[in-house]
Parts: C-alpha cells; structure tokens; sequence
C-alpha cells in the first residue's frame, strides 16, 4: 500500500518557507512526493529540480495561480486540489510548504495503513510557531486512503469532504430517517463535543505532533506581512505601526522581535476568528532540540535573517 505525499508551492525562498525540510523530512515515509510549483520568479523552482535530481520520487509540475484572488482563500484549495488529483497511491499525506515531519513520527506515519487498514482518514497533532514560539496546537486531517471525494477543503487547510459527497450521502439517507438522524447527530457532535474517534476517521497522537512554521526569520516575516496586509483590515494603523517597530528591531533581539511579531500574528488569526493560546512564559517556547532535527540549525541561529537552501537537506533527499 503505497502513499502519495505532496504539497504546493510559489516563491517558497523569498518568502521564508522551509518547503526543502518538507520534503525531506516526508520522503522516508513517501512513495512518491508530488509538487506543484506556481511559477516561482525567486529561484524556488530551480532549487525543486536539483532536488528532484536526485531523488526519483520527487515529482515536480508547474500550475498557474489564479491572477484575481477568490474569497475565503479559495486559490489555495484550488491549486492544492490539482495536485491532488495527480496521486496514485492507495494513501495521501498531506504537507503544507512550511510544515516539517519530527523524525520520531516518520515510522509511526508510514505504519499507520497496516494498523489501522479499516479506517479512511487520519488527523494528526500540528504545532503552531513563530520561530520557536508557541503560537497555539490543534489537529488536521492530513492524511488518508485515496478516496474520490477526498480534497483540500476551505483554504487548504486540511483535507475533507466533497460537497457532493455531502449532498449524495443527504439525498440517499432521506428515505432511511434513522440513518438521517445518526448523520445529523454525528455533525452535532463534531461541532460541539468532537471526539475524533470512530470506525471511519481517527485522531493519531503522535509520537511528536508536525512542526509548522509561520515564520523562522525576521526579514522573511517582514516581507510575508507586507504581503499579506490585507489580514489585518484598514480599520486602525496599529498593523503599520507594529511592521514600524519590528523594522527597528530587526537587528537587535530575537527574543523582543518575536514577542512584537507575535502580537501582530496573533492581531492576524484574530481577524481570522481562530484563536492562538495564551501559553504562560514556562510552556510558550520550544527548545531547539524538541525541533525536527533538520530545523535546529535554524532556529539556533540568531544571526541569519532570511531563508536560504542548505547543500546538507539536498543531500538528505537524496539519501531518503
């Protein structure tokens, strides 16, 4: 039973995703890895093919991103369901370009269609960060049996349903009111006492959750929220003034630069009406050797400002 990973793509170096460590780190469990590339103009592309260069597995497209941006974040399901149709394993594992598999959950992962063969989808423990910060947890349904009406839902967030499946399933069960009843109740229960169990889909712990990275360096965070202003509304000048400081602070601390930026991320998700956590200054921050091991150098290094490609993570692809 083989499993197809893969994961989208657009200017990853100049915005600061780690997308290399996201490949390399999913491949060990992969037996293919598909990216769609949106026609990079920073170089990413070039870096994507001497990956795949040397690595079978890896295969690469190029898909045009909608010019006119949707609603709700729409482009992104779109470009990710493309890709997503070219899988041709029995699985699909599911990586956003700045999530990192931890090494101690590789194996787990790889194993899971020959533990649990009965159940269709999988949701996996995420951790939130702001270099090594903690911006909240959660789960995401990112992987499962290469079902039809399987596909990236709402702005690709996760996997879920089609809508069609949805109103299938509804028209078929209209003339079985207690099989009705027991969807209706399911959809109650999921939205106010979820408890990600049941013969279909299951929530895995995880020996360590998926480390995903909203930002690793000043100048890449910098530049992806002048890019995405639009997040923080037109409302007041505080999203301008917080950009202000943080330009003044980026050669200085790490630590009062990222404790500024995370104001600005979590005045972000507010507008967003998803919540981040209030850690206590103990539980707020992550070790660099609780990182996957392929981050640490990263986030122990407090002299680099931006994303670059290390020669040792082409050659961790290769190997893998």
């Amino acid at each position: 039973m083989g499993i197809s990973g893969f994961t989208t793509i657009r200017n990853g170096i100049s915005q600061g995703y780690p997308f290399l460590e996201t490949i390399a780190s999913a491949l060990p469990i992969c037996d293919e890895f598909l990216v769609s590339d949106g026609f990079s103009t920073d170089g990413t592309y070039e870096v994507l093919e001497r990956a795949a260069a040397v690595n079978k597995k890896l295969r690469l497209f190029r898909d045009e991103w909608p010019v006119k941006q949707k609603p709700g974040g729409a482009i992104y399901k779109d470009v990710t369901n493309a890709i997503r149709r070219r899988c041709s394993s029995d699985y699909l594992f599911y990586l956003q370009a700045n999530e990192v598999v931890h090494e101690d959950s590789s194996e787990y992962i790889a194993q899971i269609p020959e533990m649990l063969p009965s159940v269709n989808t999988f949701s996996f423990p995420f951790m939130y960060l702001l270099s090594n910060v903690k911006l909240l947890e959660g789960f995401r349904l990112r992987f499962s049996k290469n079902l039809d009406y399987i596909e990236a839902i709402d702005d690709a967030w996760t996997l879920g349903i089609h809508r069609s499946f949805v109103m299938k399933q509804t028209l078929r069960n209209l003339i079985h009111p207690k099989a009705l009843m027991v969807y209706l109740y399911r959809g109650m229960e999921r939205t106010y006492a979820d408890p990600s169990f049941n013969e279909l889909t299951r929530a895995i712990d995880l020996p360590k959750p998926i480390f995903r990275y909203y930002a690793l360096f000043p100048a890449n965070f910098l530049e992806k929220m002048r890019g995405h202003s639009e997040l923080f509304g037109n409302e007041t000048d505080e999203p301008t003034q917080l950009l202000q400081t943080l330009e003044r602070l980026k050669d200085g601390s790490p630590e009062e630069f990222w404790r500024n930026a995370l104001k600005m991320v979590r005045e972000a998700y507010g507008k967003s009406n998803v919540p981040t956590a209030n850690y206590p200054p103990r539980l707020a921050t992550v070790a660099p050797g609780e990182h996957p091991r392929i981050m640490r150098d990263f986030i122990g290094d407090s002299k680099t400002d931006r994303y670059g490609v290390r020669e040792s993570i082409i050659e961790s692809i290769r190997s893998s």
